[in-house]
């Protein structure tokens, strides 16, 4: 057993053999882009499957949990990944949630074209992209679901994706063991003012790596 499929069993993650294909096919798409298009760091290229896909696929089982607490149908719910960049979180997660819409902004329009394409190549109905800039125009509460990976300082973005988030809506956001243990009352003080309340976080260990990261979940109320 791969170290790949090890991490899947582990945390309850199942994937069809069509996934499994889907997710080899953007792996393939984005290494070929990368060398023009600077998507991810080149000594990343090797541990794509590890630092990038199953750190996105660590999400599923918390989103599992959300998903059956939420009666409404799954074809009707949005999921918006704010500056998915190279496509993570968000091409990983569409491909694990077929049934569900999600659109991934990203603020660099060649970057949008890219994840349009790559999910394209990769038989991903469910999944578009858009140039837009996190918080830019009037917001409208349209998601049931935001996460937002490796954009930048939490309590800068959080209030910026609790805008667009539906109340009830759950917002998720990838955060090191460093940050998680770290004592950080701007986040809490930002967390407040944006109506979004704690409600777990979700620790898993990325293969090779020595300690634990986590995704904290938040409520919109």
């Amino acid at each position: 057993m791969t170290e790949f499929d090890d991490f899947l069993e582990k945390n309850n993650i199942v994937l069809s053999d069509v996934q499994n294909r889907q997710l080899e096919q953007f792996e393939q798409v984005l290494i070929a882009k990368n060398a023009v298009m600077n998507l991810v760091s080149p000594k990343d290229e090797p541990l794509i499957r590890t630092r990038h896909i199953l750190d996105s696929l660590a999400a599923v089982p918390a989103i599992c949990k959300i998903l059956g607490r939420n009666s409404a149908e799954k074809s009707s719910l949005r999921f918006a990944d704010c500056g998915s960049g190279a496509g993570f979180p968000g091409i990983p997660l569409a491909i694990a949630f077929p049934e569900i819409r999600f659109e991934l902004f990203d603020s660099q329009n060649k970057r949008c074209v890219f994840l349009n394409e790559a999910a394209k190549a990769a038989g991903i109905s469910n999944a578009t992209a858009f140039h837009a800039r996190l918080g830019e125009g009037k917001p409208v509460p349209v998601y049931d679901i935001m996460t937002e990976r490796a954009m930048g300082h939490l309590e800068t973005i959080m209030p910026l994706c609790a805008r667009s988030l539906k109340k009830g809506g759950h917002f998720l956001a990838w955060q090191s063991a460093a940050q998680v243990n770290s004592v950080r009352p701007e986040v809490d003080k930002a967390a407040k003012k944006a109506h979004l309340r704690p409600a777990g976080r979700h620790s898993y260990r990325i293969p090779g790596e020595e300690n634990d990261r986590f995704i904290l979940i938040f409520v919109k109320i």
